[in-house]
């Protein structure tokens, strides 16, 4: 057809009615995961040869092929019965993102490469997810459970792949609301994660495996990270409010710096029920001090209001539970060095408070 006049056309449907026949035949011959893999494989001939050509057309069956393996990778699994045997996730889900990134390689700077980038993300998340669930349960995708650790990681992979969507939605042109979407639709996901760690298995009335080694354990993955992770889309406004994401850092960094402290005093055993020391009780008030010290200092030398209110209030908690709590077992000269040793350290706030309040009206004039 290539040395006959008007022979794209023609070329055009020739080249549909042979992808055609080859997806007939793939879902005749082939079953379940096995048959999306073959669909992908068209991903790169379908570009390769829209670009070869010159038609754009071929662009438009893309669309439509990438819309049906992303629906089968989504959904098929989750509503058929798969066969446990054999790691098919691995060459199906795996063997998918890698055809739909090398056909985003060969689009270059074809139309269709904004698309191409977003459904080979897509499906990264969606290997990731499997992958990990294989891993975790011994080959069964399918387990109907939900533990610490899966909730951990998943919560660290959809809030980093989130931040990901957005960074990638402003340089993706018409795409950009599609990026902004799956970005939130992500933070959701992750934030629900977040709270099945925090509130379903949490350890302070679980039983869990938190391991013996302190700080290096599960907790720094499950509840330090979830911090970084809400700093980092503090840079991005257009993911989430700014004060929202510095809200959610800091109560979550609160939540972890007591559960490390826990760990610290009661090793693997730490649900509430075991009881509290007073090591561990004086603990929480010391950390809690130096805690609201550094919040007030901090945000009087950056004029941050909001952190200044959360530093005052962490400080009126930990005095009340220094006066209500912590001194009410103490008697005689104990009780009398507590409240001196407190009204030394406010003393010392106070003097701190009021040296860098000047440093910072100085530096301003």
């Amino acid at each position: 057809m290539e040395h006959s006049q008007g022979y794209r056309v023609g070329l055009v449907w020739a080249i549909l009615a042979a992808h055609a026949c080859y997806s007939m035949a793939v879902a005749m011959w082939l079953q379940e995961a096995s048959m999306t893999l073959a669909l992908a494989t068209q991903f790169v001939s379908l570009v390769w040869l829209g670009r070869r050509y010159q038609a754009p057309e071929l662009f438009l069956i893309l669309k439509v092929l990438l819309a049906i393996v992303v629906a089968r990778l989504t959904f098929n699994p989750w509503l058929q019965s798969y066969d446990a045997g054999g790691h098919w996730s691995l060459w199906t889900y795996g063997g998918a993102t890698l055809f739909a990134g090398a056909a985003t390689w060969l689009a270059r700077k074809e139309a269709i490469r904004p698309w191409l980038e977003a459904v080979t993300l897509h499906l990264l998340v969606l290997f990731l997810g499997v992958e990990l669930r294989y891993w975790l349960y011994n080959g069964d995708i399918f387990a109907r459970q939900y533990g610490v650790t899966e909730a951990s990681i998943n919560t660290v992979l959809w809030g980093a792949l989130s931040i990901v969507y957005v960074f990638r939605s402003r340089v993706a042109g018409t795409l950009g609301w599609l990026y902004r979407l799956l970005a939130r639709a992500l933070t959701v996901i992750a934030v629900l994660s977040y709270l099945v760690v925090a509130v379903v298995h949490n350890p302070w009335w679980t039983d869990g495996t938190i391991g013996s080694t302190p700080v290096f354990n599960l907790l720094l993955l499950a509840y330090g990270a979830p911090v970084l992770l809400a700093l980092a889309s503090a840079r991005y406004s257009d993911l989430v409010p700014v004060r929202w994401s510095l809200c959610t850092a800091a109560v979550a960094f609160g939540v972890f710096t007591l559960l490390e402290i826990r760990h610290l005093w009661q090793g693997s055993a730490m649900t509430l029920s075991s009881g509290m020391g007073e090591g561990e009780l004086y603990t929480y008030s010391v950390i809690g001090m130096l805690y609201s010290i550094a919040a007030i200092l901090w945000s009087t030398r950056n004029q941050s209001e909001l952190l200044h209110k959360a530093g005052m209030i962490l400080l009126g908690l930990v005095i009340g539970k220094i006066f209500l709590v912590d001194m009410a077992g103490l008697q005689g000269l104990w009780r009398v060095a507590a409240f001196m040793g407190l009204g030394l350290a406010l003393l010392g706030l106070a003097w701190m408070y009021r040296r860098t309040s000047g440093s910072g009206k100085a530096s301003e004039s």
